[in-house]
């Protein structure tokens, strides 16, 4: 019985550490879905699947000093879009939490590249 409960303890700890070890990959989805699939992995403060709809050198801009409040009532549009670039405008309820640095923030704007691989990733986002 005890090697039981200690092959499962290791089985836990292995699936942990390989869900810890790298980024999760995204779906290949519009420019829309990848971005309320990335409020999405926000909220469920997932930081693997939130690093992993960004372009790799700009995953820095994911290291928040808090995860904060949830984003609520998310509704995005595309602003443009051409073969490589898309832009969306994403609008929530306010926020105003010091912690995330962020007060009376209602919207952001989404800048996402499109990857060889047919993924959208985030670019930058923010205020503009």
């Amino acid at each position: 019985m005890l090697a039981v409960i200690v092959a499962g303890v290791v089985v836990a700890s292995l699936v942990i550490r390989s869900q810890e070890s790298g980024p999760k990959q995204i779906a290949i989805q519009s420019p829309i879905n990848t971005t309320l699939s990335w409020f999405a992995a926000i909220n469920a403060r997932d930081m693997p699947l939130a690093l992993a709809h960004f372009v790799p050198v700009d995953r820095d801009m994911m290291e928040w000093s808090s995860w904060g409040v949830p984003f609520e009532d998310v509704h995005c549009s595309l602003m443009n879009r051409s073969t490589a670039r898309a832009s969306v405008y994403c609008t929530f309820n306010d926020i105003n939490d010091a912690n995330m640095g962020m007060s009376n923030v209602s919207f952001w704007t989404v800048s996402l590249q499109r990857e060889r691989s047919g993924r959208w990733l985030i670019n930058n986002y923010g205020q503009g």
